[in-house]
């Protein structure tokens, strides 16, 4: 009856420490910090237009993590021009940043629309958004990511990211 007793505890003991790990993990996690430096159009045709989105992911973190996988959607002017995923793998050392291409394609009925906006006001309004999976010494993570802008062609603007 003895030899149950030291069961019973362990067996109740390794819910709690898994449960506190989760918690520490979601503590100790500085959220990284996702920003647009560059939207460059790579081709424009009959069938539509490719632009490359350069983002900027900084770890704010006193450790290394790795950003797994990124889905995002991109939307020029209020229209999705976009959508999918970039699965490179890109090691961030702690507090330090890299450098991610998302290469977005989209249909010549969007180019279009696209065109004719930026024409009339010389400048479009943009989102990419999205989320990043985080490997990080504690497990893995998903963050959320919103970053607006403006590109007037020549250069781009980061409207600021608003607090939660």
């Amino acid at each position: 009856m003895k030899r149950n007793i030291p069961r019973a505890v362990f067996a109740l003991l390794i819910p709690a420490f898994a449960g506190a790990c989760a918690f520490l993990q979601r503590q100790s996690l500085a959220e990284p910090e996702v920003t647009v430096t560059d939207v460059r159009l790579t081709g424009a045709g009959t069938q539509g237009a490719k632009i490359d989105i350069l983002l900027n992911i900084y770890n704010p973190n006193n450790f290394r993590i790795d950003a797994s996988a990124l889905h995002y959607r991109a939307l020029v002017d209020s229209i999705l021009v976009g959508e999918g995923e970039v699965p490179n793998r890109i090691t961030l050392e702690k507090r330090d940043s890299g450098e991610v291409r998302v290469p977005v394609s989209f249909g010549f009925r969007e180019a279009l629309t696209v065109i004719q906006r930026f024409t009339l006001r010389g400048s479009l309004p943009f989102q990419i958004e999205g989320d990043i999976r985080f490997e990080t010494p504690f497990g893995s993570t998903t963050r959320k990511f919103v970053q607006k802008g403006t590109y007037d062609g020549v250069n781009i603007s980061i409207l600021p990211r608003r607090k939660h």
